[in-house]
């Protein structure tokens, strides 16, 4: 910086000494172009450059005298590529003449045309301009004032450039500027007295990837120590380019005062305001300000300002908020140009109705991949507002206290190749959550979260009502997002101390979650369970037209009753289960997935028991009345307990059957196989029980042991409809005694043998004879004809 104004100042200085002298030279002779020679030996002998007078010189008089220049080329410094530094296609000044009787010289405006300028800094750096720079401190004693006899100069009309070019290239950093088409105009140039300045002109900054029409404004003043000035400065800038967001970057840097000296330069309150426009990538269009009490720059490379404020709305298609607005004010912000870093204190924004605070934000790395890192407190907000603000104005929650409060604190990333947060510890709705989320430039998002206890169901949406005739509703069918879920790129974890969802208490819940493409996968999913554990391996592909489910899941040591009773609302089967299924499936919908699966399962319950029927009651009760003699009392509670309940199942095309179904009662053995609708989760199971021998049997219930029990199992797996066909245990307990009175019922087979001869003397067949006593019995029993 400090050797670009450096540029500036001796470039546009050597400039004027030659006109000087030349104008000077002309005032006494007639013949402006016989003095060539002698005006580039001279400049030679003062710079050890080379002047070049290429066009012709020309002179006009009264009451100014003129001098004109045609094209004029200044060498290089040794040791550059260039060999002309500077150059113009045509000059212009003239003096006034009585003035010049006084010894005074008084110019009028300066005027160059086609200034071409060239500054650079050598691999060494040098530069090509530190040799002028260094002429300004020498003593040559030929200055003409110093016997009171020269002549003084009482200032100069002004300067004007027309079409100019001035370049910049630093072979140690790789950095290049360019003004190109430069318009400059000043006012009188006249010592200790301020001038305005005017300029214009296309910049290209190579290194920084930026081009535009830039200006340059205000009232220059130039102190005896060389300090310089501006008074109401206005800078503006309309920046395109891959440097630049966005398609267009515009900027207007406006400030009461600018002063310039030495090796430092100071703003007073400065305000910069931006418009930005684009495609939206960024933005559509950007709007801000960004201001400041004052602004130093020490040796143009540190930055210091005690305050800052910043406020500004950002439009983009990308963005869920038509407008986004945010305001931001810091204290203390200093920085280095040099190390592309800065910092600021006490940092306090509003963002989409949030309020943040940072002790410090630190930036870094400015110029290449900037990173910005800060911790951050969040103070307490209302969740479902910001939602709300994000364009979510359908949200609807079951509970309609949630999503009412939440607050956190962490620490901010801005990185090359990421931005998020860790060490996140916050709370939303009384749940303390914990962690790290990063979204990846590639937009996967990564996250390991913790959380102490939530109920999801409080998020879910409000539960839909049962139907006018009091039934439930039917299951919905559920359109699988394929299109959101190829657009889904997740990788993390969630742990959970207690969770709550659709009824269920789980507890050390850990689910790993992977997304990407389209295919979803949740491994390990694993939690504590009512009494037992489940885990679980669940992943749905949806990278083809047609998704496909694949689920392997288990349950170890499960307490169902309760399990059942929080998921379905009721349930009349309660006992301790392990189980195992495997499925696929493949559909656009819950409904086709559902209606698709394929894979099998094992099931055991153990310790159990229905609610609802007594099957040994009822048994009992059927032998009463064949029997003649009083119903057995109720045992307290209408159930059937079992010891084990087991067995295994194929599903297919959405259907589940079991061959092999067994249940192990206390008096009882029960075999049988049956099928279950996975979508309408109807049931019909047809099973056997036979009365088995046990040393506990009652001995007047004994004459029970080997009949054979039908029981069958419709309805639905909620509400299952479990019943003992009674009919056939009354024919089968007439039978056994109609087989007593005959005779031949108890009796062993050595009995029956001995009476072989006379059975073989009966007229009448006994197995005839048996059934038709047998359905005497019954029609006493059930009546009719």
């Amino acid at each position: 910086m400090t050797r670009i104004i450096k540029f500036l100042m001796w470039g546009a200085g050597a400039l004027l000494i030659i006109f000087v002298l030349a104008v000077a030279g002309f005032a006494f002779l007639f013949d402006p172009n016989a003095l060539r020679d002698d005006i580039t030996r001279i400049v030679e002998k003062q710079t050890g450059r080379q002047l070049a007078i290429e066009g012709d010189l020309s002179l006009s008089y009264f009451p100014w005298l003129g001098f004109e220049a045609g094209s004029t080329t200044l060498s290089n410094a040794p040791g550059f590529d260039e060999p002309v530094m500077a150059s113009f296609e045509s000059a212009s000044a003239s003096v006034k003449l009585l003035p010049l009787l006084q010894r005074r010289v008084e110019l009028s405006k300066v005027t160059l045309d086609g200034v071409d300028l060239k500054l650079a800094v050598n691999a060494e750096g040098v530069s090509n301009w530190d040799d002028l720079a260094a002429l300004q401190g020498e003593d040559t004693g030929d200055d003409p004032d110093s016997d009171g006899t020269g002549f003084s100069t009482q200032g100069v009309g002004g300067i004007e450039l027309n079409e100019a070019r001035i370049s910049y290239a630093d072979a140690t950093t790789g950095d290049s500027y360019l003004i190109k088409d430069l318009e400059l105009q000043t006012g009188p140039l006249v010592p200790g007295t301020a001038f305005e300045l005017a300029a214009r002109g296309d910049i290209e900054a190579g290194s920084l990837e930026i081009a535009g029409p830039v200006s340059l404004s205000g009232q220059v003043q130039i102190d005896d120590d060389g300090t310089l000035r501006i008074t109401t400065p206005v800078m503006t800038l309309a920046a395109t380019g891959a440097g630049v967001p966005g398609d267009q970057l515009a900027v207007t840097l406006e400030a009461p005062a600018l002063v310039l000296g030495e090796t430092t330069l100071e703003l007073e309150a400065p305000v910069l305001a931006m418009t930005g426009t684009g495609g939206g990538d960024p933005w559509s269009r950007m709007e801000g300000t960004l201001g400041a009490a004052s602004l130093t720059l020490e040796d143009f490379e540190r930055f210091d300002a005690p305050t800052v404020t910043f406020k500004g709305t950002i439009e983009s298609p990308d963005l869920p908020v038509e407008q986004l607005e945010a305001a931001m004010s810091g204290q203390q912000l200093q920085g280095s140009l040099e190390h592309g870093a800065a910092a600021i204190d006490v940092v306090q924004a509003q963002l989409l109705g949030l309020s943040l605070s940072s002790r410090k934000v630190k930036v870094s790395n400015i110029y290449e991949d900037i990173v910005i890192e800060a911790p951050i407190d969040v103070k307490q907000f209302v969740p479902i507002d910001l939602l709300r603000k994000l364009g979510f104005t359908d949200v609807v929650t079951a509970d309609p206290d949630a999503l009412k409060s939440s607050s956190f604190t962490a620490n901010a990333r801005y990185g090359p190749d990421s931005m998020g947060v860790k060490n996140l510890k916050g709370m939303v709705d009384g749940t303390a959550v914990s962690g790290s989320v990063r979204m990846m430039t590639s937009g996967e998002v990564r996250f390991d979260i913790t959380a102490d206890a939530v109920n999801l169901d409080r998020y879910r949406a409000p539960a839909e009502e049962a139907d006018a005739d009091g039934g439930a509703v039917a299951i919905a069918d559920i359109e699988i997002p394929a299109e959101a879920l190829r657009e889904l790129a997740l990788e993390g974890t969630l742990n959970i101390g207690s969770m709550e969802l659709v009824g269920l208490k789980t507890a050390d819940v850990t689910l790993g979650i992977r997304a990407a493409g389209g295919d979803v996968r949740v491994k390990p999913a694993r939690a504590a369970l009512y009494g037992g554990s489940y885990v679980g391996d669940i992943r749905l592909d949806a990278r083809n037209a047609v998704p496909v489910l694949s689920l392997n899941e288990s349950l170890e040591n499960v307490q169902f009753g309760p399990f059942a009773k929080d998921l379905l609302g009721d349930t009349k089967l309660s006992g301790k289960v392990d189980g195992r299924i495997t499925v696929s499936a493949q559909g656009r919908t819950s409904h086709e997935l559902t209606s698709s699966a394929n894979g099998d399962a094992v099931f055991k319950f153990t310790d159990g028991a229905y609610e609802g029927t007594d099957i040994w009651h009822r048994v009992r009760s059927a032998r009463a009345v064949i029997k003649g003699t009083p119903a057995p009392a109720e045992a307290a509670g209408d159930r059937t307990r079992f010891a084990d309940l087991s067995g295994s199942a194929t599903i297919s095309n959405g259907v589940l059957t079991s061959k092999d179904l067994s249940m192990v009662l206390p008096f009882m053995k029960v075999r049988g196989e049956g099928s279950m609708v996975l979508l309408t989760q109807e049931v019909d199971f047809r099973l056997k029980g036979d009365i088995v021998d046990r040393p506990e049997l009652d001995a007047d219930v004994n004459d029970l042991v080997g009949v054979t029990v039908p029981i069958k199992m419709t309805g639905t797996i909620s509400e299952p409809s479990i019943g003992v066909d009674m009919k056939a245990v009354l024919a089968e307990l007439a039978k056994k005694k109609l087989l007593d009175r005959i005779g031949l019922g108890g009796k062993s087979a050595a009995d029956a043998g001995g009476e072989a001869g006379a059975e073989a003397e009966e007229p009448k067949d006994v197995k005839e004879e048996l059934e038709d006593k047998l359905k005497d019995k019954l029609k006493g029993i059930f009546g009719g004809g």
